[in-house]
């Protein structure tokens, strides 16, 4: 080998492992940008399935929220006894009860067959769930507190009754004691769930 040779074979070698270093770390730079991108990638879905979850969950916890509080509405209603099978006979001896414990002299009701109790919006779509039985009163009370009372303990007998209409007008005969004519009506409501 002549000395002119030699240096020129000593330059080829480093400048080839140069360039051969330089295209492994372009490699490597690009292979690390691919899995930067990637690894973003993959923590942008996490975040939006994360969101996607939380938003589910909010989601199920207000349905939860809504089934617990229409759950127990429906307990708060089923205790009023409004869908307890109808006893037309119980309320009878409890209407004699009535008329014994507080003192009426003349009580007379009849109780009407059942019906359906109009909605407030009808629909053609929804069948009737609350139905009513409706009780026709006629008593002789000496006052209108009477009156009141008469009507308050018949509803802590049967919560589920509501008067609808009720006329008062004084009585007096010569002989007898000054008396109150009521005449009410009143609905025993009940409720008829789908089903049943």
């Amino acid at each position: 080998m002549t000395p002119s040779t030699t240096p020129a074979l000593h330059l080829r070698t480093p400048i080839f492992l140069g360039a051969l270093m330089l295209i492994s770390a372009i490699g490597l730079a690009a292979g690390s940008h691919h899995l930067l991108q990637t690894a973003r990638n993959r923590a942008q879905m996490a975040a939006q399935s994360l969101t996607q979850t939380q938003h589910r969950l909010q989601e199920a916890e207000q349905v939860a929220s809504q089934t617990r509080e229409a759950l127990s509405r429906h307990a708060s209603i089923l205790r009023t006894g409004i869908s307890s099978p109808v006893d037309r006979v119980a309320w009878m001896e409890q209407l004699e009860s009535l008329r014994t414990s507080l003192a009426i002299p003349l009580l007379d009701y009849e109780i009407t067959p059942e019906h359906p109790l109009q909605p407030t919006a009808p629909s053609a779509d929804a069948p009737p769930v609350l139905f009513a039985h409706t009780l026709h009163v006629r008593a002789d009370l000496p006052h209108e507190d009477a009156v009141l009372e008469f009507i308050n303990t018949l509803h802590k007998l049967r919560p589920t009754i509501r008067p609808s209409r009720c006329q008062l007008s004084r009585q007096e005969e010569p002989g007898r004691a000054p008396a109150l004519i009521t005449r009410c009506d009143m609905d025993w409501i009940h409720l008829r769930l789908p089903g049943s």
